[in-house]
């Protein structure tokens, strides 16, 4: 279809109404096979892909625009993975590489990571996947503190459940940005040091990776104000456990 006059345009307001709300779609689409170009000509060199907030304007934009566009085989390459469900099908595979379950964790974390146990939920309390763990007997070789060699130590473990993934970003940074989090006095008590710079420092860019530089004592803090969210009693495992 073609438009026979400009004047369309002008008084047609929902003609209009679709072309503004496809135009920075189609752009996004129109940049999406430009770049494809660059990227073959550099011989698919990696510092020419996008970042995972522009992949995700893109699976935005091709959501939009449905089948009006469709990709060729080197454009979705280029992109890379974008549909959350392939992806989590994907990570199930034994041959999925370490390099690409990276890619996937980093992009299922810019277009939203559905798995449980990863985010935080709609009031902004950390959504842990517990698992049940059965209670029996535990063994644990020591080194000996005046001999050569090292002795087992057993020890009977009750029935406890722990969490499927590590405590996230996001977990954690809802931690230190609830306004009963990091600050409140009440999860420090006298036996935890809280220094003062804590809720500053940078624990990992994607929110769906394991926090990091984590001391002790704030891990507890989080721990206490986490129990205090889920009325229950919430701690760090044991060496035993």
């Amino acid at each position: 279809m073609e438009v026979a006059h400009e004047a369309l345009l002008r008084h047609w307001p929902t003609l209009q109404e679709w072309i503004d709300a496809r135009r920075g779609a189609l752009l996004t689409v129109r940049q999406l096979q430009a770049d494809t170009r660059t990227w073959l000509a550099r011989q698919k060199s990696p510092s020419y892909l996008w970042s995972h907030e522009r992949v995700r304007e893109a699976a935005e934009a091709l959501n939009q625009l449905g089948s009006e566009v469709s990709l060729s085989d080197e454009e979705r390459e280029f992109l890379g993975p974008v549909e959350p469900s392939a992806m989590l099908t994907e990570l199930e595979q034994p041959e999925t590489t370490h390099k690409r379950r990276a890619l996937i964790g980093q992009r299922l974390d810019a277009l939203g990571d559905p798995r449980p146990g990863i985010g935080v939920d709609a009031d902004r309390t950390p959504d842990i996947a517990w698992r049940a763990v059965s209670g029996g007997d535990a063994a644990i070789e020591i080194e000996r503190r005046f001999l050569r060699g090292t002795k087992s130590l057993r020890k009977q473990v009750g029935d406890f459940h722990i969490a499927r993934h590590p405590v996230t970003v996001a977990q954690y940074r809802a931690f230190l940005e609830a306004d009963d989090g990091w600050r409140d006095p009440r999860w420090w008590g006298r036996d935890l040091y809280r220094d003062s710079d804590g809720d500053s420092y940078d624990f990992g860019r994607f929110g769906n990776h394991p926090a990091v530089y984590v001391s002790w004592f704030d891990a507890l803090a989080f721990c206490r104000w986490l129990g205090e969210r889920l009325k229950a009693t919430v701690r760090l495992p044991n060496e035993w456990e």
